[in-house]
């Protein structure tokens, strides 16, 4: 099976070198490397360009994105990609010296496997693990439900791939709707999940770099303000849009029993959202009758307990 990385880039002079080491020194090797580059003004793609100058076994493929953010500029890059796998990367991140050959692994003991997504580990500049186990999957290797994959609003690419007929078989829906994905990686997992083939691997196969600048990377952001709980309560309504459209569209023999239970938790998070902007106590009660259709209890607890703090004491 050949093996295309894309690599998603915006001036990361910083971190790039690093990041193209781990991945040309992997003990299987991609047959192609694509830069997708959303306009730097660094040195970035100039340092990829000489390692493509030294690197010519691997097939290189350089486009450009022109200023439309990280989800076109992915979506553009793996468009280009011919492998029959593709690994998705970001510019900061490192690679174990395995990671190919163990998602080769699952793909060939799998054969219904059209996606697999491993637990990811943070680290700072200096290789020091900052936070572990971020996904908090099972170790082992798991298929993973329709149930589980909807309490999860974020799946990181930087640890993703998926076989190419992914992408060439949904070409249509992706590109009719890409005003309305929000990430690149969940739609993946939305389509593999829907299509029963994704898998989770609950071991650390690539880490993510915090560098301060990460655009989905913020480890200062405060979990008890109102404001990002509200961020997150909008993503979850926008993903779960999305996945409705996508059951619609493809009307599977599924398609109604997933189609109901996610319209219940659309309704419930848009529960959610009334009470973080607008907060009544009729409201309140409402949500807490509906906290089942919501993806942590806690974290719904949490919701009303700043909702009337903010109401009552600010």
């Amino acid at each position: 099976m050949k093996i295309s990385v894309v690599i998603a880039t915006y001036n990361g002079e910083k971190y790039i070198k690093r990041q193209i080491d781990s991945i040309i020194d992997q003990s299987v090797p991609p047959e192609e490397i694509v830069i997708t580059d959303d306009g730097s003004t660094d040195k970035t793609l100039e340092i990829l360009k000489d390692c493509s100058q030294k690197n010519q076994n691997i097939g290189w493929i350089f486009t450009h994105n022109k200023h439309r953010g990280f989800v076109y500029n992915f979506i553009n890059g793996i468009k280009c990609a011919h492998g029959d796998i593709v690994f998705l990367s970001d510019q900061d991140d490192k690679w174990e010296k395995n990671k190919i050959s163990a998602h080769l692994n699952v793909y060939r003991e799998y054969e219904d496997a059209s996606l697999i997504h491993g637990e990811i580990d943070i680290i700072d500049l200096n290789n020091k693990i900052i936070k572990k186990g971020t996904q908090k999957y099972k170790k082992g290797i798991h298929k993973l439900t329709f149930k589980k994959f909807l309490k999860k609003p974020n799946y990181p690419g930087m640890s993703m791939s998926f076989l190419n007929s992914l992408f060439s078989k949904n070409k249509d829906f992706i590109f009719d709707n890409l005003q309305d994905i929000r990430t690149h990686d969940f739609l993946f997992m939305m389509l593999a999940v829907i299509g029963n083939g994704a898998y989770t691997l609950g071991t650390n196969y690539c880490s993510r770099t915090f560098t301060g600048e990460n655009v989905a990377l913020n480890l200062d952001y405060r979990r008890d303000s109102i404001y990002q709980r509200i961020d997150s309560t909008n993503t979850y309504i926008d993903q779960y849009n999305l996945i409705i459209k996508c059951l619609r569209q493809k009307n599977l023999d599924n398609s109604s029993k997933f189609l109901v239970k996610t319209e219940h938790l659309l309704q419930a998070q848009k529960q959610r959202l009334m009470i973080l902007k607008i907060p009544k106590m009729k409201d309140i009660f409402i949500f807490l009758l509906n906290i089942k259709y919501l993806p942590s209890i806690k974290s719904a607890f949490l919701d009303v307990f700043i909702t009337l703090r903010n109401r009552f004491f600010n």
